[in-house]
């Protein structure tokens, strides 16, 4: 993941060398453990139940970097104005307090190649967004959790405005692989997606490693082995699933 952090750009000249530093804090501290959720829109649950202490019990990989991606205009307003108005603290119940320690909108394609691929995408989105890719186009954001679970920890995120597959592509260029895919929030649950991702699961296995897992509430396939439930994260009837080859 640093080398596809390394490509990314501040959109603002006076974040640079602060994004400079970021990197360097970054660099080892990556061993290529990644969770990518699937338009994952704000559900930041994921960071509280898929922490270190879990995983353990799981017997899955320790993750080192969390991505999320999704590209509805409502979703793109909400991080705009957390970044704008200093909001950071986006989630707190009893047990667990959210904030966002660091926010830095950050760009891969230039101007010119941004606006080539949305033009040649326009009949692809739905009605929830103008385009499959949004600017800014990422966010990197650094989360600390306060729990009563596990204490504190801190999670990176980098969060894309862009559709899934869009994202791929870059993930697909940059060789870049994931331990952990999740399809909770996909918009099939709540009207106007092109696509369920849980449905097309298969779309993704590409950027996955040999050892693979999936999380959903829906759509179970036959080579699909639980892991774990998931009813205490209040996902419904989500589960872990580790993806067997057929």
């Amino acid at each position: 993941m640093i080398n596809l952090l390394k490509k990314l750009k501040p959109y603002n000249k006076e974040e640079i060398e602060e994004y400079k530093e970021l990197l360097k804090e970054l660099e080892n501290d990556d061993n290529g453990h990644y969770f990518w959720y699937l338009s994952g829109g704000l559900d930041f649950k994921p960071l509280v139940y898929f922490n270190e202490t879990d995983t353990n019990k799981y017997q899955t990989p320790t993750i080192d970097f969390f991505v999320y991606s999704d590209y509805s205009t409502n979703n793109l307003k909400k991080l705009q104005q957390i970044y704008d108005e200093e909001k950071f603290d986006i989630y707190e119940d009893r047990n667990t307090n959210i904030e966002i320690t660091q926010m830095l909108p950050l760009y891969y394609y230039e101007k010119d190649e941004l606006k080539k691929i949305n033009s040649e995408n326009q009949n692809f989105h739905h009605s929830m967004t103008k385009q499959v890719i949004n600017e800014p186009q990422f966010y990197f954001m650094m989360i600390e959790i306060e729990s009563n679970y596990f204490d504190n920890e801190y999670f990176p995120i980098l969060y894309a405005n862009m559709e899934n597959l869009e994202l791929k592509k870059i993930f697909q260029k940059e060789n870049i692989k994931f331990d952990y895919i999740c399809g909770i929030g996909d918009g099939c649950r709540k009207g106007g997606a092109v696509y369920c991702v849980n449905e097309d699961y298969t779309k993704f296995l590409d950027v996955m490693n040999t050892k693979k897992f999936w999380i959903t509430d829906h759509n179970e396939q036959n080579n699909f082995e639980v892991v774990k439930n998931l009813y205490r994260a209040k996902y419904g009837q989500a589960k872990l699933y580790e993806i067997k080859e057929k």
